[in-house]
């Protein structure tokens, strides 16, 4: 129950140097917020109260145990006072747990954000990649008291201190944001009920990572809303994009979640939704569902696709026309039939919510190259009940033009539980407009556009 403490200025778990670190192994941690303290400061938009946490041999800041409203801004966690050597807390940078609720982690305005990068231990040879994450938001208590609420806003995870970079000495050993739910979640328990909900990472940048954003183990009805995954705030590619297989992973009864206008690129895959194998015995046979994507920019997959549905079993990155019940309801990839500068023609689930793109040349060499990425969201529309889709770019002569003859097309449906699918198969824009199936069918014959 301490509140209102403030703690700036610091070198917590070093020294201004950068020649201790603490290899005791006892897993200390350089702040740590536990039953119920409130309302705490750790670090503010201030140059002067900015506190370097690294070195430490737990984690950098842990909030558990129904700790509410604290505050940590401005700080560096896990690297050293140069900002672009690797100082390492041995764990997460930042964990909260145990129903901690309603805390604040950077915030929008100038200098609110953490840098958060280069945490973690890459010594375990049962952890693939590394063991430690740059924030975990993790586990309900035993009373039932949520992990919920808290808000992860305009932070720097696994770039340098200035974010103009993201480097092997910079990148956070596990995963980049871990929302892990119920660790006894598992086959026997076939409900994995909610265990930590209503979180929010915003505006972020989330680099270097083997996944930089994993929600698993009933992490349900959370937010990712304008992030940078994957890619630097000044759209560059990471030097550590290399190690990055997923820029968001679903799996293991993650559901309604929402992923909302982030840019997602310099992965293997984009955003995966992966249902568990009864006969694996840690994912088990949870389903995956409900998860809605709208206007993401997704783009520079390398290999897979930028919204893959991986059903039990299923080890390709290829596109699934049905993915099975147990991911996203088993709603399968929509059609365009026939796209101009003027209208889209296609087919989807009935009733279902259609989002149109503008989507790069292909460049990969092993991937699906016929399958957009979405990377320039346009238009969208809603399928009638026999899947139907008619969407107007332009009416009128003076309506502007939304994207160039040639440019490629993609979309992606929405059905009315949220379920959202892989993108459709990419068609070239004709500068004429829609002509009958009839037609298409001849023309396609003839020409390699459709």
């Amino acid at each position: 129950s301490s509140t209102d403490n403030v703690v700036v200025g610091n070198f917590l778990g070093t020294n201004a140097a950068a020649t201790f670190v603490n290899n005791a192994g006892n897993s200390s941690s350089g702040v740590h917020i536990q039953q119920g303290a409130r309302r705490n400061v750790i670090g503010t938009s201030s140059l002067a109260d900015r506190n370097l946490i690294s070195g430490n041999a737990g984690k950098g800041i842990a909030i558990y145990d129904i700790s509410t409203d604290n505050v940590i801004r401005n700080n560096v966690i896990g690297l050293a006072p140069n900002g672009t050597s690797r100082l390492a807390n041995r764990s997460h940078g930042i964990d909260i747990n145990v129903g901690a609720s309603a805390n604040i982690i950077g915030g929008s305005g100038a200098r609110d954000g953490n840098v958060i990068s280069g945490n973690g231990f890459f010594g375990n040879p049962a952890i693939v990649g590394g063991e430690g994450s740059g924030i975990e938001i993790s586990h309900d208590r035993s009373s039932g008291v949520k992990t919920r609420d808290n808000q992860f806003i305009g932070n720097l995870i696994g770039t340098t201190a200035d974010g103009s970079a993201g480097t092997s000495a910079t990148r956070n050993a596990e995963f980049g944001i871990n929302f892990e739910g119920n660790e006894g979640c598992r086959p026997n328990d076939p409900t994995c009920p909610d265990d930590i909900a209503f979180n929010d990472a915003i505006d972020n940048v989330i680099v270097g990572s083997e996944i930089n954003v994993i929600l698993w183990k009933g992490a349900n009805r959370n937010t990712l809303r304008g992030n940078r995954i994957g890619v630097l705030s000044n759209g560059s590619r990471p030097a550590s994009a290399g190690v990055t297989r997923f820029g968001v992973l679903l799996e293991v009864a993650a559901n309604r979640n929402l992923i909302e206008r982030n840019t997602i690129a310099y992965t293997a895959r984009g955003v995966a939704m992966r249902a568990g194998d009864p006969a694996d015995s840690f994912n088990g046979s949870f389903p995956v569902f409900g998860n809605r994507l709208s206007r993401n920019s997704i783009y520079a997959i390398d290999g897979g696709l930028g919204i893959d549905l991986i059903g039990p079993g299923d080890t390709n990155f290829g596109p699934s026309s049905n993915p099975g019940s147990r991911v996203q309801g088993g709603i399968g990839y929509p059609t365009i039939e026939v796209v101009s500068t003027a209208r889209l023609i296609g087919t989807a689930c009935a009733n279902c919510t259609v989002e149109v793109f503008v989507t790069p040349a292909v460049t990969c060499s092993s991937c699906s190259a016929g399958f957009g990425r979405g990377k320039t969201w346009i238009a969208e529309g809603v399928a009638d009940s026999s899947g139907r889709v008619t969407i107007d770019f332009r009416t009128a002569n003076a309506d502007p033009f939304l994207f160039d003859v040639g440019a490629r097309i993609t979309m992606h449906a929405t059905d009315a539980a949220g379920n959202t699918s892989e993108h459709s198969r990419s068609v070239v824009a004709t500068a004429e407009g829609p002509v009958s199936r009839f037609e298409r069918a001849v023309r396609c014959d003839f020409s390699p556009a459709c």
